[in-house]
């Protein structure tokens, strides 16, 4: 006969077997533990998502920045979504994009949306930011099924500012026009005293960016008329310039190109040399009529050999503020600014007796521009694109 097993108790009537806790306490855990991986997938998952669409709103941004700066009005918005529509998220377009104009402060970080995006000279400051927002629901999650809950959307935003200016820069064309002409046009003394102590200030570039045919002035190409009787150069006039610079702004010595014939090759393609505010630019000898021409005239659709001629080109070029004529041969001059120039006519016909040319020369209007080169935080002419926030 059998004896029944009896369950062995401690000498405090408890159970000593165990057997199954560790399934109870594994079912216990699982819970949390699952939570944790459906978190952690979560997270992986959002900020996958979130980095596509920081890559849609900067795009977005840089380009209706671009946009808004060549050209102050609506088109700006279009442009913006549509680069930032062009990038995916999770394998799809970005389905909701949002843009809107206004005026970056840089000195709170912030960005008005209330300032007119086009250049009315009634309402400056002007427009010079573009802010895009790229939204998107990551669809499925781990966690809002597990627990029912429902994901939401994400929203990432961008600012590009077509603000501050260029220090340094390439691909400009060979000619310093003088920095008195665009003090004149903003209705400021020509004094050397105001050359060299005036700095354009905000409202002096929106005012530049407003500018439009109606402000055109012509410069004449450099010769006997260019200079004073004490030898310096007299305002009004552009003057063909050696690339590199003859002298750095650090002071070290450059060794530019001179000659006819690297002037005309300045102007019919990207030079590569870098100017930098600061720099002396060697002027040419002569009026530079026919290599100023010559190459110019392909670059606004006209003959080659054409001696008049209209234009719609936009070009970058140094902006002088002091001659010295001890430094290089003939002299130099002295770059304050990177600026921006709307060439709209070019005439190189001579006065005759009893009939003056007041055409002779190249016929344009100073602009703001952005561009591509290296960043100095206070305003100027040729402006520079850059994500903010």
């Amino acid at each position: 006969m059998t004896t029944p097993v009896r369950a062995q108790t401690s000498r405090f009537g408890r159970l000593k077997n165990r057997r199954g806790a560790i399934a109870v306490m594994a079912a216990l855990f699982a819970i949390p533990l699952l939570m944790l991986c459906a978190v952690a997938v979560d997270y992986s998952r959002l900020m996958f998502v979130r980095t596509q669409l920081r890559r849609a709103a900067d795009a977005g941004a840089l380009a209706g920045a671009l946009q808004l700066m060549q050209q102050h009005d609506a088109t700006y918005e279009a442009v913006a979504n549509d680069f930032a529509a062009r990038n995916r998220a999770f394998g799809a377009v970005v389905p909701n994009t949002h843009s809107v104009c206004g005026h970056w402060d840089d000195a709170t970080s912030t960005m008005s949306d209330t300032t007119p995006c086009n250049p009315d000279p009634l309402h400056v400051p002007l427009a010079d930011a573009v802010a895009t927002t790229a939204s998107a629901n990551p669809g499925f999650l781990l966690a809002g099924r597990l627990f029912g809950g429902a994901g939401g959307t994400i929203s990432v935003k961008s600012v590009a500012w077509g603000g501050g200016s260029l220090g340094t820069s390439k691909c400009m064309k060979p000619w310093a026009m003088p920095y008195a002409a665009i003090l004149q046009r903003l209705g400021y003394p020509t004094d050397q005293a105001t050359i060299d102590g005036h700095a354009l200030t905000q409202e002096d570039v929106d005012n530049l960016i407003a500018s439009s045919q109606a402000n055109s002035l012509t410069f004449k190409v450099n010769g006997g008329q260019a200079h004073n009787s004490a030898g310096q150069p007299t305002e009004g006039n552009f003057y063909g310039v050696s690339l590199p610079p003859v002298q750095y702004a650090d002071g070290s010595a450059g060794s530019p190109n001179q000659g006819a014939v690297n002037y005309a090759a300045a102007i019919g393609s990207c030079n590569n040399s870098i100017v930098s505010v600061g720099d002396w630019l060697q002027i040419e000898n002569g009026d530079m009529t026919g290599p100023t021409g010559n190459p110019l005239a392909p670059l606004c659709g006209a003959s080659p050999t054409a001696q008049y001629f209209d234009c719609n080109l936009k070009v970058k070029m140094a902006i002088w503020s002091q001659y010295n004529a001890a430094i290089g041969n003939p002299g130099a001059v002295l770059v304050k600014y990177i600026g921006a120039f709307v060439i709209t006519h070019y005439d190189s016909r001579p006065d005759t007796p009893g009939n003056p040319n007041p055409l002779a020369g190249v016929t344009g209007y100073f602009t703001g521009w952005p561009s591509e080169g290296g960043f100095v935080n206070v305003p100027g002419p040729v402006m520079e694109i850059i994500l903010v926030k």
